[in-house]
């Protein structure tokens, strides 16, 4: 009978029992690891749903119903539809790359490459090739997307100058696509040649054609409609905006942070150049007029900060500390004014980096990236109030957001009435 009772305490929990290993604690640790990331989901998943949707959100910023007024007019209906309608098989088709330069030269080459079309009266076509941006949107004109242009007889290679230069029926024949090489990475100004043989298209079948600014925005628009992973990563920073005047703030200053963040250092061994291209140290900005001294901006974007009342203020820059340099002068000048921004590193979209470097944490190519630079730009699009350190020719990035925002209230950053917080920000 003794030994039965001694054989059941040495059998109760814990009684001369081994204690758990290492590999017991950890595997323990895990488990309830995985538990907290499970009640952590959910919970994320709760308060997502009580957030509004996306459309909800674009809607209340206007961005939607100031696409509908201009873009939905008889005449530019009468234009997209006329282009969106046209059959390669029956019109003849424009190829015309959209990778290469940042996020705001692939766009002045979709302007370009559709104002052609639209001029020679044939179908638009992009090659899409490595642009990591555009698929990050849902184009509405159509099945216009394409990896790889055709070559061969089939196709037919003009420079963009010469295709402009030719007549609508001259551009190789009447059905074989015309692929464009070196595509000229502004838009086209209202007063060039393609405009003018837009507008003579346009006229023949347009009784009042639409302004040439308007034309440009609506393009854009059919283009950059934010995919669902887009809408979803804007959503919350359209909800931290809800019920308040939101302000864009650009910061343009130079690629240096961007390029050494890429591993882009300007030389590689026996001189070679890499990505030339590159504004490192903001030479061009000054030139084009950019007030590159961060410092200087931010104290113009304080005072309007510190006299227009309570907003919400998105700074969106190249360089973290030139967004830091503004976003801490309008904290300072408005301490209860609330300022967002993107976290993560600035970089240009346009530049792949395939040399590997140690300075190199990513490359352009990296989707966060890449995501980070398309949510700037689409919230200084939905911004009640765009703010800009350079004029409109200044920046190709700038001059896109002012585009798409279809005459809404843009200001240069040397503006009196912005420093000296003259701008209403209500609508």
């Amino acid at each position: 009978m003794g030994g039965h009772w001694l054989i059941a305490l040495l059998a109760l929990p814990g009684a001369c029992q081994e204690p758990p290993s290492y590999e017991q604690k950890l595997e323990i640790a895990r488990h309830r690891i995985a538990q907290l990331e499970r009640v952590v989901e959910r919970l994320r998943s709760e308060l997502d749903g009580l957030r509004p949707p996306f459309a909800a959100l674009w809607h209340a910023r206007g961005v939607a119903a100031r696409q509908a007024t201009t873009c939905g007019t008889p005449a530019m209906r009468a234009v997209l539809d006329d282009l969106r309608g046209r059959r390669p098989g029956t019109h003849g088709e424009v190829w015309f790359p959209f990778e290469g330069g940042g996020f705001g030269n692939e766009l002045n080459k979709y302007l370009a490459g559709c104002a052609l079309a639209i001029a020679l009266n044939r179908t638009a076509r992009i090659v899409v090739g490595g642009a990591k941006t555009i698929g990050l949107f849902e184009p509405r004109l159509g099945d216009w997307r394409s990896d790889s242009a055709p070559s061969g007889e089939n196709a037919t290679t003009l420079d963009y100058r010469a295709a402009v230069a030719c007549a609508p029926q001259a551009c190789g024949a009447r059905y074989v696509p015309l692929v464009l090489t070196k595509p000229k990475p502004q838009p086209p100004a209202e007063n060039s040649t393609l405009a003018r043989k837009v507008y003579a298209h346009i006229k023949a079948r347009v009784a009042s054609p639409p302004a040439w600014s308007d034309l440009l925005g609506c393009l854009t628009a059919e283009a950059l409609r934010p995919s669902a992973p887009l809408a979803d990563e804007l959503r919350a920073y359209l909800d931290a905006a809800r019920g308040r005047p939101l302000v864009g703030v650009h910061v343009r200053t130079t690629d240096r942070d961007m390029a050494i963040h890429m591993g882009h250092t300007g030389f590689l061994s026996r001189g070679q150049r890499l990505l030339g291209r590159l504004d490192y140290t903001g030479e061009v900005r000054r030139e084009n007029g950019c007030v590159t001294d961060a410092a200087a901006y931010g104290r113009c974007v304080a005072g309007l900060a510190a006299k227009a009342g309570d907003a919400t203020y998105f700074v969106a820059g190249d360089a973290p500390s030139a967004v830091d340099a503004v976003a801490n002068a309008i904290a300072r000048a408005a301490p209860n004014t609330t300022v967002v921004t993107t976290p993560g590193h600035p970089i240009h979209t346009g530049s792949v980096d395939h040399v590997q470097h140690a300075n190199r944490t990513h490359y352009s190519g990296h989707a966060e990236g890449t995501l980070k630079a398309l949510v700037d730009f689409m919230m200084l699009v939905a911004s009640d109030v765009f703010l800009s350190n350079c004029p409109d020719g200044g920046s190709t990035f700038a001059w896109n957001v002012r585009t798409l925002r279809l005459g809404e209230r843009a200001f240069y950053g040397r503006d009196a009435r912005v420093c000296e917080g003259r701008v209403a920000l209500g609508a």
